[in-house]
């Protein structure tokens, strides 16, 4: 048992007249009465003295709850230690690998809150890549990945890789021939200010089934105290008309991508904006940054998000209950950063890393310098090398080693296997190492897990039907070039498996046991 971990391993959350317990090794949910509540909760604080709960609740009580608790222990419903294939998995590559390819340092805009890294560059001059490098570029992630990798996604970021147009024509091209020699298949997406878009651009990305991420923080003024032009006028008068005509082109996915900051903490209103306008697939982050920049989030910011992301998860609860599907499946179309833990919670995914950068994700900078993600762009000090050469292991290995088991300071959190271990990239921009989590991204993680175990333990308890047949229709509407995405118990409720005619087995809901009330 790791130190500060609860002596029984549970977690207990109360919700109105209704409790829950959250093993922390399984990942399994039980609804649960309050006396019993009580007990799990005395024993987490290894107080096997119980007497004080019979003067609480009565003696019967106490001794049928100790009672059920003995009962489920005994049949073994609860294992002690699921398997842990991501353990072996994140030392080998994966199915599925993706690389973020900065095309340019430029940008038509200058948002408050741009990441630190890019910034950085820009006082330098900034770069911008030609045909010549971004074909070292792919060729350079085709040659790393091609060993074992099923599927490339292959990012176009900056910057504003609009400005650029000409070079997304040629990568597409350049990425389609060389999915062909590798034989895998090759996804592609951009992300954009939108500023830039034409019929002409809009054409093409359709025809090449990109997904398309747009920046959308909130309502106008919510948008326009962030994201300004060069001359500091806000960007959003600019940007609705090409936003309208990105949703309304048939055949891409977009997603409306809003940041979280000290201008922008009602995450709850800025979400009901973008899914009025249309969004279907709706995401929101906290920019990485220093503490000391003046876009960080500080702490009564984020109590302001926290308190926001509240009445979200209430208003999601509500919706769901009346089967509106919509909006949360927005989020999770989207792999939002709350949507992603409603998820989890439900699928009980069990994560040991929290994810795969150094190994089967990288990004690559407009300089030709290669990193382990996107956040990492611009901090040197993390680069795994260039595109001319082959990357770093060391960096690689160290990403290996960050098993959250071996994390000291995530020892005592009951979510680590939802969390996977914090960010790592929040974690350098913070302590200037990976191994120790930003302790402002582990607050609103955790309080992000706890309202998807509320939300997840009151549908399933008091309804449960609902997220099955939730994640039963969100299934049906994925695209097929998102099947790979799908977690490996979710994939039940795909109506059809990829590439297979066979029809899918009928669906079945996923853990709902409950112990029984006295």
């Amino acid at each position: 048992m790791n130190a500060g971990e609860p002596a029984c391993g549970y977690e207990i959350f109360r919700d109105e007249d209704q409790s829950f317990a959250f093993d922390i090794k399984s990942s399994r949910l039980f609804a649960i009465h309050n006396v019993l509540a009580d007990v799990l909760q005395a024993e987490a604080k290894g107080d096997r003295n119980l007497d004080r709960l019979a003067c609480v609740h009565g003696a019967d009580a106490l001794r049928r709850a100790r009672h059920e608790l003995a009962q489920v222990r005994a049949v073994g419903l609860l294992p002690a230690d699921p398997p842990r294939d991501q353990d072996v998995a994140i030392l080998k590559r994966s199915s599925y690998c993706q690389a973020t390819i900065f095309l340019t340092d430029r940008c038509n805009m200058r948002c408050r809150y741009c990441y630190e890294g890019y910034q950085g560059l820009r006082r330098e001059g900034g770069s911008t890549m030609e045909w010549l490098p971004l074909r070292w570029s792919l060729d350079y992630v085709f040659r790393v990945f091609a060993a074992g990798c099923e599927i490339f996604d292959i990012h176009f970021f900056g910057g504003e890789p609009l400005l650029e147009f000409e070079l997304v024509r040629q990568a597409t091209e350049y990425c389609r021939r060389l999915g062909r020699q590798h034989g895998v298949e090759v996804n592609l997406s951009i992300s954009t200010n939108g500023l830039l878009l034409t019929p002409e651009m809009l054409a093409f990305l359709r025809d090449h089934t990109f997904d398309v991420s747009v920046s959308l923080d909130g309502p106008p003024p919510v948008h326009d105290r962030a994201r300004q032009l060069p001359s500091g006028v806000g960007s959003y008068e600019r940007l609705e008309p090409k936003l309208d005509a990105l949703l309304a082109t048939e055949g891409l996915y977009v997603e409306l991508a809003g940041v979280l900051s000290p201008v922008n903490t009602d995450v709850f209103n800025s979400f009901l904006w973008a899914y009025e306008k249309g969004g279907r697939a709706i995401s929101f982050i906290i920019p990485r940054l220093r503490y000391s920049h003046p876009m960080a989030v500080k702490e009564r910011d984020l109590e302001l998000i926290k308190r926001s992301y509240t009445e979200l998860a209430n208003y999601l609860l509500e919706r769901m209950i009346e089967h509106d599907f919509g909006p949360l499946a927005s989020l999770i179309a989207a792999n939002d950063y709350f949507g992603r833990f409603i998820k989890r919670v439900f699928s009980r995914e069990h994560l040991s890393y929290r994810c795969r950068a150094g190994k089967d994700m990288l990004a690559i900078g407009a300089d030709g310098r290669v990193y382990p993600c996107l956040g990492f762009v611009g901090m040197r000090e993390w680069a795994m090398g260039t595109t001319r050469g082959l990357p770093d292991e060391r960096i690689g290995d160290m990403f290996c080693d960050q098993h959250v088991d071996r994390k000291a300071s995530c020892q005592g959190c009951w979510g680590r296997y939802l969390c996977g271990g914090g960010c790592y990239a929040h974690a350098a921009m913070s302590n200037a190492r990976i191994d120790k989590p930003d302790p402002q991204d582990c607050e609103l993680t955790r309080h992000l897990m706890r309202l998807a175990v509320m939300v997840v333990g009151r549908l399933q308890h008091e309804h449960p039907d609902v997220l099955p047949q939730f994640f039963s229709a969100l299934a049906r509407s994925v695209p097929a070039k998102h099947y790979k995405f799908v977690p490996p118990l979710l994939r039940q409720y795909l109506a059809e498996p990829p590439h297979s005619s066979e029809k899918q087995t009928q669906a079945r809901t996923l853990d709902q046991e409950e112990a029984l009330a006295p």
